[in-house]
C-alpha cells in the first residue's frame, strides 16, 4: 500500500497575552518647566527674527507710499 502525502501546514500558536498591570504615576525624569536650547531653537529664533524685519520693511514701504499719495492728493 501507498503512504498518503501530507501537505505541510504551518502550525500557528496563539500569543499569550501579558499580564494586566495597573498604572501608575512615573516620576519625571525632567521637569516639565526646563528649557534647554538646542539647535532648533536657534532655527525658530532665525525664522522669527526674519519674518519680524520683513514685516518692520512691509510696513515701513506702506508709510512711505502712504505719505507719497497724502502728498500727491494735497498738492493737486
Amino acid at each position: 500500500m501507498a503512504k498518503k502525502k501530507r501537505t505541510a501546514s504551518k502550525s500557528t500558536r496563539s500569543k499569550k497575552s501579558a499580564p494586566m498591570r495597573s498604572f501608575r504615576v512615573e516620576k519625571d525624569t525632567i521637569p516639565f518647566m526646563y528649557t534647554r536650547p538646542t539647535i532648533q531653537t536657534l532655527y525658530w529664533l532665525l525664522l522669527l527674527t526674519t519674518i519680524v524685519i520683513l514685516e518692520v520693511w512691509i510696513l515701513r514701504a506702506q508709510l512711505d507710499v502712504s505719505a507719497l499719495s497724502n502728498y500727491v492728493i494735497t498738492t493737486l
